[in-house]
């Protein structure tokens, strides 16, 4: 499956190493990034795709809520095309003091090549998530 590629802005990559055109454990972590940032409610055409960021960053933080979230971006990352499961459990934690949610997680991905991305979500409001995705090298893939 091939894809266009996106920069950091998310607009059309013209100038993208190999063209605008994206495959392989890069597509994937591109998807992945684009689902685990879109709100729920975002997309129009289906109101009901995303992720209740709003709601999640607005709650007192307890074991229950950090469970749900959890157990949601567990779903969100096997929902993935090209995803075929997650290595390590997704973790999330939430600093008290400074109201900063942190997820993580690794997944394995095979499409024309297979590996691990590795990922991590950080934030303090909806409306600054900051979504990092590693390949097995170290090297930021999205």
């Amino acid at each position: 499956m091939i894809d266009l590629a996106l920069d950091t802005t998310g607009d059309i990559d013209a100038f993208a190493a190999g063209g605008a055109w994206i495959s392989g454990l890069r597509r994937v972590a591109q998807e992945l990034k684009i689902r685990l940032l879109t709100h729920l409610g975002e997309y129009f055409l289906d109101t009901r795709f995303g992720l209740d960021w709003t709601d999640w960053l607005s709650r007192k933080a307890s074991s229950s809520l950090l469970r749900e979230i959890e157990v949601t971006i567990s779903r969100e990352i096997l929902a993935t095309s090209g995803v075929t499961r997650i290595a390590e459990r997704v973790t999330a934690t939430f600093e008290v003091a400074t109201r900063t949610i942190r997820i993580g997680f690794s997944c394995y991905a095979s499409e024309e090549d297979e590996g691990v991305i590795v990922g991590t979500i950080e934030g303090v409001h909806p409306g600054a998530l900051l979504v990092i995705l590693l390949d097995p090298t170290g090297a930021i893939i999205a």
